[in-house]
């Protein structure tokens, strides 16, 4: 989620040597994404080495652009680097090996695609995420309103309805002092779950619409 906030990061293009040390082995997530319509790899690599030293490491890689943050889970290192913006999470795997995870923006990449989310006018969108094609096709879409859960609910099963989506479930949603609700619509092909939440007079609204067409 950091890395989504830092910079919405990432890249599709393979560089000609992997943005990782010696020894490192892949650790799970490889994936291809386009965020805020940059195209997008993210990988997580298990390094051989310790955190100061794999730190270290990325500080001489990224070189002197670089801007370091510093996390409850480890540094945060990012800056351009080959065309590309190289955003780096790391984390204690144990005393002897640091966990990363590794985004690569691609910088010239942009696919300018649209929010499949029918948003009021006023909504401001901060943030959104794709990740492959056709019905294999998932958009997570993050925005915020000043209006209430009430009214963006409304606006969204008036859209979603026009665009041939049915509502199929509405729960309401009380947790912690948050008051909102959530909605699944599907017309088959596409489904969307959305969940509305009101907090200090604004609304969050949080999306992941899947399926062809999105």
């Amino acid at each position: 989620m950091i890395a989504l906030l830092v910079c919405l990061l990432s890249a599709a293009v393979a560089p000609a040597s992997e943005p990782v040390p010696e020894l490192a082995r892949p650790a799970g997530l490889d994936a291809q994404l386009v965020i805020n319509d940059v195209p997008t790899r993210v990988r997580e690599w298990l390094l051989d080495l310790d955190l100061r030293d794999s730190a270290e490491f990325y500080r001489r890689y990224l070189g002197e652009r670089h801007v370091e943050l510093n996390s409850p889970r480890g540094p945060i290192l990012a800056a351009p680097h080959a065309g590309r913006f190289v955003t780096v999470e790391l984390s204690r795997a144990d005393d002897r090996r640091t966990s990363a995870r590794v985004s690569e923006a691609q910088l010239s990449g942009a696919a300018r695609g649209s929010s499949p989310l029918p948003l009021p006018a006023e909504v401001t969108l901060l943030g959104r995420v794709s990740e492959g094609t056709g019905r294999e096709a998932v958009q997570t879409v993050l925005a915020r309103s000043d209006s209430s859960a009430q009214v963006v609910g409304a606006h969204l099963r008036q859209s979603f309805s026009r665009a041939g989506l049915k509502l199929l479930e509405r729960q309401p949603l009380h947790h912690a002092g948050v008051e909102g609700e959530v909605l699944n619509f599907s017309d088959g092909r596409r489904r969307a779950e959305v969940v509305l939440s009101s907090d200090h007079g604004r609304t969050w609204i949080m999306a992941i619409i899947a399926g062809a067409g999105t």
